[in-house]
């Protein structure tokens, strides 16, 4: 494994529902976090980027910053991406998806291509379900957004968040969590990604617990992208690994 001597946590700043953080200069770098989530889940892989580039994150509406806005489908959260890169003048950038967020910025770089220079997909879903999208997604959301069934599945919602990772987010962003990911179509995803028509970069590690490494390689051979597979990282290489996926991007964005 291979960090940076210290993580990047510049101030937050927002133009409208939008809150992001701006550093380096150079080629721009648009970095997409998953689900539940933030910009600071890029915290270690920025300064390794900002080096030589410019590096922009985002938060998503009901995450971080950004306040709840918009609708809660693929295609009105892939819209927030592209109206980012037009708000904050962004020339083709290269837009970097992290788990769920990786499906948003497939979504956003195959409805407008003509807006980004590549894509980097980190720990994302692929074309068939994984492990996390196995479990009864749609069913889980209804419950935990019903007023009497929310309060009883509170301590249930969040131990299995903590169980997957996920230690520090609120009731209110798992919820938010799960509403959103019940209206991700695989089958969908696996479309676009089959329409990718850009330079991209998968980066997984092998000992994933959320998406079957399988998964993640099949993904690649559908967008026909380079791979940067690392032993291990879990479901957050991009922080365990900073340095590796920093220098496989450089060398593809120069």
């Amino acid at each position: 494994m291979a960090t940076p001597d210290a993580p990047s946590d510049p101030p937050k700043r927002q133009v409208g529902d939008l809150a992001y953080t701006d550093e380096g200069d150079g080629r721009t770098f648009l970095l997409v976090h998953g689900l539940p989530g933030s910009g600071r889940d890029f915290r270690w892989l920025a300064p390794v980027l900002a080096a030589h580039a410019r590096v922009v994150r985002i938060d998503m509406p009901g995450f971080g910053g950004s306040p709840l806005s918009g609708g809660l489908d693929v295609d009105a959260r892939a819209d927030f991406v592209l109206a980012a890169v037009r708000t904050l003048g962004l020339e083709a950038p290269v837009v970097v998806g992290h788990s769920i967020g990786g499906v948003l910025a497939t979504a956003a770089a195959t409805r407008a291509p003509e807006l980004f220079s590549g894509l980097v997909l980190v720990s994302s879903p692929g074309a068939r379900p994984h492990r996390g999208f196995r479990i009864p997604r749609r069913t889980l959301a209804g419950l935990v957004s019903f007023g009497p069934t929310a309060s009883l599945l509170r301590g249930t919602t969040q131990a299995f968040f903590r169980r997957a990772g996920f230690r520090h987010s609120s009731f209110e962003e798992n919820r938010l969590t799960l509403q959103l990911v019940a209206q991700v179509s695989i089958e969908a995803h696996a479309a676009r990604l089959a329409r990718v028509d850009l330079p991209t970069l998968h980066a997984f590690a092998a000992d994933d617990p959320l998406v079957e490494v399988e998964i993640m390689r099949d993904a690649a051979k559908l967008t026909q992208g380079q791979v940067l597979e690392v032993p291990d990282g879990g479901h957050n290489p991009q922080k365990h690994h900073a340095v590796e996926i920093g220098a496989a991007m450089r060398a593809l964005f120069p």
